[in-house]
């Protein structure tokens, strides 16, 4: 009989199909087409709610939000369930969240997505047991994110003006993304942990 594979291929193939998602659109995607937009989504152009978190502004703006899925993946190992799971909770809040609480008219990337994703792979690192090293990696993340994302809220007015990041992609970086982000990655963490779902989907390290 074959045997069950590793967690980490499942986890590992997860990631290199988003990863391949990104390339493909970023290459032959139409940003006017997938773009997240105000006017779009009130003209029922309801799939620009998650398409816009999977195209980007230029390939820099794209590497560094795939060097933040790298970063994630390795860390947390998170499986496509809750890769999927996540992304899905976290581009309908952020989507609800600029068009209620701010102005703009576009949104592209994957960051605050991203922040939804790291808040839910350390979260979920601080449940399981038998590796040592996990709480200490975990709170680490949450400290440094949620601090992160204090700084661009609190103080967004004198940090998100011309910085070095926004001289790098050429863009205004919404900040307001990253806290809905990683607002919806705690109510994601939240909602299976009361319901009990996380045992049946979580996937230990190995």
């Amino acid at each position: 009989m074959r045997g069950k594979l590793p967690a980490k291929y499942p986890v590992l193939f997860s990631g290199l199909v988003t990863l391949a998602v990104l390339l493909c659109l970023q290459y032959w995607g139409d940003k006017t087409l997938l773009s997240l937009t105000r006017a779009g989504v009130l003209n029922g152009e309801l799939w620009r709610i998650f398409s816009g978190h999977l195209i980007h502004l230029n390939w820099q703006h794209l590497g560094l939000n795939i060097l933040g899925l790298v970063l994630c993946q390795f860390l947390f190992r998170l499986p496509w369930q809750h890769l999927l799971g996540t992304a899905v909770l976290a581009a309908m809040l952020i989507a609800c969240g600029l068009y209620l609480w701010t102005t703009y008219t576009y949104y592209l990337g994957l960051s605050g997505v991203l922040h939804a994703w790291l808040i839910v792979g350390a979260l979920y690192s601080l449940t399981r047991t038998g590796e040592n090293h996990l709480p200490t990696l975990a709170w680490t993340v949450i400290v440094l994110l949620t601090g992160k994302v204090a700084v661009e809220h609190l103080h967004s007015l004198d940090v998100s003006s011309a910085t070095y990041m926004e001289q790098f992609i050429e863009s205004p970086v919404v900040t307001e993304a990253h806290f809905l982000g990683l607002v919806a990655g705690i109510i994601y963490f939240g909602v299976l942990t009361v319901s009990g779902v996380r045992t049946i989907l979580w996937r230990t390290r190995t």
